[in-house]
């Protein structure tokens, strides 16, 4: 009964691999890709002090209290002949924390776009360290 259930399981895991692979690569297709960049970020919720990071080894949110938010801003460039599309996601754990305004938008040669990147910690988040990565897709 468990091996069944196992095999079940596996055979469940490759079909959607499968799936989810042809469902991306229809979305990319049409676009070539130029550039992934990754940033990763953190957030330190405290119960006693706030305070603020700023080295420059990650994009630092801070320490906070749950509850609050804190915001940052990014200037988003890239170095290109022509127009590129810029997507911009927000990956980990602590994702649905974090918006991004604008995500989505063009770039121009030669122009830089400022990015909001907007944290609001949930009320009774536990004490303690939350990290992610905030994504640039750079594409035709």
């Amino acid at each position: 009964m468990r091996r069944n259930f196992l095999l079940i399981g596996f055979l469940a895991l490759v079909i959607g691999g499968v799936s989810l692979s042809a469902i991306f690569s229809g979305i990319f297709s049409s676009q070539k890709i130029l550039s992934v960049k990754e940033i990763p970020f953190d957030v330190q919720i405290s119960k006693e002090l706030a305070g603020f990071n700023l080295d420059k080894d990650k994009l630092h949110f801070g320490t906070l209290f749950f509850g609050v938010s804190s915001e940052r801003t990014m200037s988003v460039s890239y170095n290109y002949s022509k127009r590129v599309n810029v997507q911009i996601a927000v990956l980990g754990n602590i994702s649905n924390w974090i918006h991004v305004s604008p995500s989505t938008f063009f770039l121009f040669p030669n122009e830089t776009k400022s990015v909001v990147l907007s944290l609001s910690v949930p009320d009774k988040t536990p004490q303690g360290t939350y990290e992610g990565n905030i994504s640039l897709l750079f594409s035709e």
